[in-house]
């Protein structure tokens, strides 16, 4: 008990002890505040003090520096706001803030409007012109220096008023309807705005603080003016001319880059200016280090770039300039189409019109994009599209009226289109298609990398690509149509041609020199104009109209007795090994005096000599092969059909030709010149069946769906798709050998018929033995 009161008494004591030095420390602190609030109330009192006389006595450089120090003063005495001393120096500090915000006022206006003024009176450091008179000031940096004092609602009106008053002689010079109001007179403009920054950097160029930008402020002050003026120039419903509209424009975009420069000159000063200013008080000889807030000031109005802040306006307005472009372009394509030639300075011939077009294109590209890549961008590029629209059915309209059979006289030949046969215009017409596809797509990846980004979606060439894929298709099927024009004599022949009284077996028919003439003065002219892509093409679609012509030639003949059917086996092995190497076939060596199709002109055959002396083999491709092989096999089972005696023919018809049908054996019995009731004897002994397709339709889609991706009947595959089948090697080295041996055979064959005519000529003979002509048909297992 007598520990626990001791200690008590201990607690008590320290706590008296404690609440001692408590008391003293408050009173501290109350003390440090009291002589801290002393101090600066003296201090504001002195600012204040000095503030009066320095604005009385004119040294306003002076009272800028007290306003700032009396600022910061002030904002710590505003929780004691309603203390009377404190209220009465903040009232004075207000007076005096506001006389000296309206001598700065005053002062200013006395600068005048720049412009007039460059002749009289002109001085560089902008002081003798404000030192005249009670209430001016030395000098504009002073009046700068209050008005950064005083406050930034003062500074940022003085700036408004300051650009509007030196901005409005240029409303006055360039009213709307006025002398030099027009887009003519776009150089006045400039030369005004250019003339009143001179003065202003003459006169002001250390007066304004870098920090207001008043450079700045009038160029876009200006910018924002003419921008108005040239709206309502364009959009008043004058016509103005192209050459006024791009001179303007033109005008406008030096204008800009021009004051971009001087711009970005005056912002690489500003960010050297210091962050922080020193203001010293001379009077407490105090210096007091404030955050100079104002060496940034933010305004949306003169901030970024100016390019294209004026230019842009005319967008909207270019569409004479557009149509004056597109009306150059079609007059163009007129003048190189009368005076069209052939270029070969590429990989392959093209109409040299299409050169010109495109360098034309890549030429006025390069002209709207030095004056805008927006709105008129755009137009321009579907002016272009159109264009080439028109080109393309250019291109169609010359494919379809060439003449298969040129009859130009050696007088006409100045003419380029009378000198040109039809195998050479679509094949020229093929090439430049093709390059004119091709450099489509390559034109639209260039304006979508030069225009402006909401437009690149906008951007699509498949419309004219696929115009110029379908003078393609039109050109080859140009080409097949001209060879079987060609060939189309021979078929006659074969029509005309008594088979049922030929008595003599001859090395070849006339018909099939036909065929040979046909397709060698054809063919290599193609090959040699073509790319090996596309003359492929061209020898699918020949093949596949040629071979189901000779079927139907053949069998719409009326009789084909057994020496001519000898003679149409050994005509068909003849053209068997012509039609396999058709892509290599060479073309017809001709005297001056032969008979020969004239249609080819000199540019042609210099261009057949060349391929001649290359001796560049094209592999026909293995479903090409397989194709002709399987027709020619069906014309040659029909013939020995034709050919085979009469008590045999039903046992025959059903091993040669298993899916034959009744049809069928009736149609291999007339050309036979049985009686009907022949016919229809043998049909009824026919217990044969299943339908066969006599139609070529099948074969030539086999045949399509191997060469190219579209039906033989269809448009050529595009550079990207393969003419040539996936090689198969195990198949491919089997059919290359069978190929081998069958043509052994045949030729073997050949050699032994040509003997046998040799001698049955010399001994006068009429007749040939039919079982020496039966050994050339190669039997159905070959």
């Amino acid at each position: 008990v007598e520990i626990k009161i001791k200690a008590e008494e201990s607690e008590s004591i320290v706590r008296e002890i404690c609440r001692e030095i408590k008391s003293l420390d408050i009173a501290k602190r109350n003390l440090q505040t009291t002589m801290t609030a002393l101090k600066r109330m003296h201090m504001l009192t002195a600012a204040v003090s000095q503030l009066r006389s320095s604005s009385a006595a004119k040294r306003y450089g002076e009272a800028a520096n007290l306003l700032e120090a009396i600022g910061h003063l002030i904002s710590y005495f505003e929780p004691h706001g309603d203390v009377p001393r404190i209220s009465e120096l903040k009232a004075e500090v207000a007076a005096t803030r506001k006389r000296l915000e309206d001598e700065v006022f005053e002062a200013f206006k006395k600068i005048g409007k720049l412009v007039e003024t460059t002749t009289a009176g002109r001085t560089t450091d902008g002081k003798s012109e404000m030192s005249q008179g009670s209430g001016e000031f030395a000098s504009l940096s002073d009046a700068c220096l209050v008005l950064d004092a005083v406050g930034q609602a003062a500074r940022d009106r003085q700036m408004a008023a300051l650009i509007q008053n030196q901005l409005e002689p240029y409303a006055q010079l360039f009213p709307r309807g006025g002398q030099y109001s027009s887009l003519e007179d776009v150089d006045r403009r400039f030369s005004w705005i250019r003339r009143l920054l001179r003065v202003f950097q003459e006169r002001f160029h250390d007066s304004f603080p870098i920090h207001w930008q008043m450079e700045r402020r009038l160029i876009f002050g200006f910018i924002e003016e003419t921008r108005t003026m040239f709206l309502e120039i364009l959009s008043s419903g004058e016509e103005h001319s192209v050459t006024a509209i791009l001179k303007a424009l033109q005008k406008s975009l030096v204008f800009e880059k021009e004051v971009q420069a001087r711009l970005d000159d005056l912002d690489h000063r500003r960010k050297k200016s210091d962050d922080t200013t020193t203001v010293e008080n001379t009077s407490i000889n105090k210096n007091i280090t404030i955050p100079n807030k104002n060496n940034t000031i933010h305004d949306n109005k003169i901030a970024g770039t100016v390019l294209g802040t004026l230019s842009s306006v005319f967008d909207p307005f270019m569409q004479p300039y557009v149509a004056l472009e597109k009306k150059n372009m079609q007059e163009m394509m007129s003048k190189v189409a009368a005076e069209e030639d052939v270029d070969r300075d590429g990989a392959l011939p093209v109409f040299s019109s299409s050169v010109h077009v495109f360098a034309y294109i890549k030429t006025s590209v390069r002209r709207c994009t030095a004056l805008t890549t927006g709105q008129t961008f755009f137009k321009l590029y579907r002016a272009f599209c159109e264009c080439l629209s028109e080109y393309a059915n250019r291109l169609t309209s010359a494919v379809d009226e060439a003449a298969v059979h040129s009859s130009a006289k050696e007088e006409s030949r100045r003419n380029f289109w009378a000198t040109q046969d039809a195998i050479s215009v679509a094949c020229y017409a093929l090439n430049t298609a093709e390059y004119c596809a091709d450099t489509m797509e390559q034109l639209g990846d260039i304006v979508k990398a030069k225009i402006d980004k909401d437009y690149i979606e906008q951007i699509e060439t498949e419309t004219q690509i696929d115009a110029f894929r379908e003078v393609i298709g039109r050109a080859v099927r140009k080409l097949v149509a001209v060879i079987d024009a060609a060939l189309e004599p021979a078929f006659k022949r074969i029509a005309t041609t008594n088979w049922s009284i030929l008595d003599a077996v001859d090395e070849e028919s006339k018909y099939v020199g036909d065929i040979v003439f046909a397709l060698k003065s054809k063919i290599p002219a193609a090959r040699n104009l073509l790319s090996a892509l596309y003359f492929r093409n061209v020898c699918d679609k020949i093949v596949a109209s040629f071979l189901p012509k000779l079927y139907k030639a053949i069998l719409n003949t009326k009789r084909i007795n057994e020496t001519a059917t000898h003679q149409l086996l050994l005509d068909l092995h003849s053209l068997k090994p012509l039609l396999l190497d058709l892509p290599n076939i060479t073309p017809i060596h001709r005297d001056n005096d032969a008979q020969i199709d004239t249609a080819n002109n000199t540019d042609t055959t210099k261009e057949n000599n060349k391929s001649s002396t290359e001796n560049i083999r094209i592999k026909p491709a293995i479903t090409f092969t397989k194709f002709v092989t399987k027709h020619l096999a069906k014309i040659e089972m029909l013939l020995k059909l034709v050919g085979t005696p009469t008590e045999m023919l039903v046992e025959r018809f059903k091993i040669m030709w298993p899916d034959g049908s009744r049809s069928d054996l009736l149609a291999v019995c007339a050309l036979k010149g049985l009686k009907r009731n022949e016919q229809l004897a043998l049909a009824d002994t026919f217990s044969g069946g299943g339908a066969f397709d006599a139609t070529v339709a099948t074969d030539n889609k086999n045949l399509s769906k191997s060469s190219s991706k579209n039906d033989l009947n269809d448009d050529p595959p595009t550079a990207s798709h393969q003419l040539s089948f996936v090689d198969r090697s195990a198949i491919e080295s089997k059919f290359e050998s069978v190929s081998a041996t069958a043509s052994l055979t045949i030729n073997k064959a050949a050699s032994q018929m040509r003997d046998l005519i040799n001698m049955q000529r010399g001994a006068a003979s009429t007749n040939v033995d039919d079982s020496s002509l039966s050994s050339l048909a190669p039997t159905n297992s070959t």
